[in-house]
């Protein structure tokens, strides 16, 4: 999968068990990081879909690792499996995004400085992405780290034989 033959990103083969473009994703270091940690994610999506703050859906977000909170269902642990199953009747089903237009989300996300322009960038998100879409957004923005295991080399020899060699020299993913 070079850049150019990768138009838009498959999330649903990524949560169906396609883990090369997951296993690359924690390697975007040009970003800033998002400085929100799941908590406070939780607080945004909370009030991005105006939800009551003692309703069961605010609950089941603010406390996504208890399994108190979440139906027999839910395993619990992961706020992004929580915020999927959350926002799938508030969002479409399919998303249109581009991996360009994740890109621009992600910095814009990434670069804003105040609780609004947050608020703004999720509901653009939201209305923009399906929920299998969200959630695998909400891991990037919560860990760079993916909870892939495969190794990056790996990953890059799939890509392409010599993507391996040329990352020890340049580490970066824009490249491929």
């Amino acid at each position: 999968m070079s850049k150019l033959e990768c138009d838009y990103v498959d999330f649903k083969a990524l949560d169906e068990g396609n883990k090369v473009a997951d296993s690359v994703l924690f390697l975007d270091r040009r970003r800033p990081a998002y400085g929100v940690r799941e908590k406070s994610l939780a607080r945004l999506y909370i009030k991005v879909l105006n939800l009551a703050q003692n309703g069961a859906p605010a609950k089941r977000l603010l406390h996504y690792t208890s399994p108190k909170y979440l139906p027999s269902t839910d395993s619990g642990g992961d706020l992004a499996d929580v915020i999927a199953s959350l926002v799938r009747d508030r969002c479409p089903e399919s998303g249109t995004l581009s991996v360009k237009a994740v890109n621009e989300m992600l910095d814009a996300f990434a670069s804003s400085t105040s609780i609004i322009s947050r608020r703004e960038c999720l509901t653009e998100i939201i209305r923009r992405t399906s929920p299998i879409e969200q959630k695998w957004i909400v891991r990037i923005i919560t860990s760079r780290d993916t909870k892939c295991r495969l190794g990056v080399l790996s990953v890059l020899h799939c890509l392409h034989p010599v993507a391996p060699s040329l990352f020890a020299v340049v580490p970066t993913v824009f490249w491929f």
